[in-house]
């Protein structure tokens, strides 16, 4: 048995701005993470046991899942309509096809037809824009590949962003890249990733943010298509993308200068931005206000809005934690930035799953 696992992640800034060509973000891998245990099997089945529920199929029905998915991403490009990728999505029972897909890919690739036996447990909130969907699908990848000595961070990544489309349709990608390799992950649409080093943030032990959960569900997937139609008719709006940008680059200063303050300031004109870009809602806003009158330097969304998670920067970031709980919020303190990415775990036992 191998269990392999991933991080969780945050959007510190430039959410929606990076779905686009040129757009920028800074993305951080967070102390919450994703679990996967791989065996090899002999009988030709896939078996998938997660919180979402169990599967059992034969090894040729995931590849045949991994290949209609390959058709309807060649489609996709032609014509710039993601619904069949969510047709696929959306027809799995049990939201099991990303991990059925994955599991065919690397059987199809890798020539494997004996089967898996995959269990997941992921410590990541599920539908609260933390990279539950991309942290779940590197660490399936990461341990498949690992069973079969087959272990290569770039080909977890490319699973992971894969999983991330048939959920997404066309997601940024930068989800499945800070997941993948941890850290602090500086995105540009179109360029490949670069990790920053801020030793500030290693010697602290991580950038200390309170995390409120909204409990609003909302599908990423709507959230993207939401921006996309603002964004076409209202052509005028195409400019707060390039505000955005101009706030992710001052954000790399900021972060590796260890400015709190400038830092908060950031976070809430994103969180302007955001607004104004029709993403974020009444209970999101109430977070971000009751945050900043608890004494935060800045709040704001992260992820796709219109629910999931808000974050904020403090001093004592446990204060504002207490402060939202009392205002009926799950909430909590995570670390980011110093989490590393997807990794081989070592002594796990499968009581854990």
């Amino acid at each position: 048995m191998v269990v392999a696992s991933a991080p969780g992640k945050v959007i510190l800034f430039g959410e929606h701005g990076v779905v686009y060509k040129g757009g920028k973000a800074i993305a951080a891998a967070i102390n919450q993470r994703s679990y996967a245990s791989v065996e090899r099997r002999g009988d030709g089945h896939v078996l998938i046991q997660s919180d979402l529920g169990i599967s059992r199929e034969p090894v040729d029905k995931a590849v045949g899942l991994a290949n209609e998915f390959d058709s309807a991403v060649e489609a996709s490009r032609k014509t710039g309509d993601y619904a069949p990728l969510r047709s696929l999505y959306e027809s799995e029972p049990m939201r099991l096809g990303p991990a059925k897909m994955i599991a065919g890919r690397v059987a199809r690739d890798e020539k494997v037809y004996d089967g898996f036996t995959i269990h997941i447990n992921t410590r990541v909130p599920s539908g609260c824009h933390r990279g539950t969907s991309s942290s779940v699908g590197a660490a399936e990848a990461g341990g498949l590949l690992a069973c079969l000595d087959r272990f290569d961070v770039r080909r977890v990544d490319e699973l992971a962003y894969a999983a991330d489309r048939m959920i997404v349709g066309s997601p940024s990608g930068i989800d499945s890249t800070v997941v993948t390799y941890g850290g602090v992950v500086t995105f540009t649409k179109g360029e490949e990733p670069k990790q920053m080093n801020i030793p500030s943030l290693h010697a602290n032990g991580g950038l200390h943010l309170a995390v409120a959960d909204t409990g609003v569900r909302v599908d990423t997937g709507k959230m993207v298509a939401l921006v996309r139609r603002t964004l076409n008719e209202r052509p005028e709006k195409g400019r707060l993308i390039g505000e955005m940008n101009r706030i992710v680059e001052e954000g790399v200063d900021v972060l590796k200068s260890y400015d709190l303050s400038r830092a908060g300031l950031l976070m809430n004109h994103n969180q302007w931005i955001l607004r104004s870009l029709g993403v974020s809602i009444p209970r999101i806003e109430d977070a971000c206000s009751i945050a900043l009158r608890a004494g935060a330097y800045g709040a704001k969304l992260t992820g796709a809005g219109g629910g999931g998670s808000v974050i904020a920067l403090a001093e004592h970031p446990e204060r504002i934690v207490e402060t939202w709980r009392t205002h009926g919020f799950d909430a909590d303190v995570v670390a980011c930035g110093a989490e590393n990415g997807v990794r081989v775990e070592n002594g796990l036992r499968r009581s854990m799953f």
